[in-house]
């Protein structure tokens, strides 16, 4: 089974990263599918994933 790669914006705080891995595992387990998040260091390097289409799910959180 292929898993899928999700991202989140690179500007997210540090201190919020944790509860993404919760959410990215809670995804998992109702999906059935296995997922890994990807976090990467700067817009122009998440930009180069999403053009060679190696993320499949992309968040972002509003305040």
């Amino acid at each position: 089974m292929m898993r899928t790669v999700m991202t989140i914006s690179p500007d997210i705080g540090p201190d919020r990263i944790a509860g993404w891995y919760i959410f990215n595992t809670w995804l998992q387990k109702q999906w059935g599918h296995p997922i890994r998040l990807e976090l990467f260091p700067s817009f122009q390097k998440q930009r180069e994933a999403i053009q060679r289409d190696q993320i499949g799910i992309i968040l972002c959180q509003s305040f």
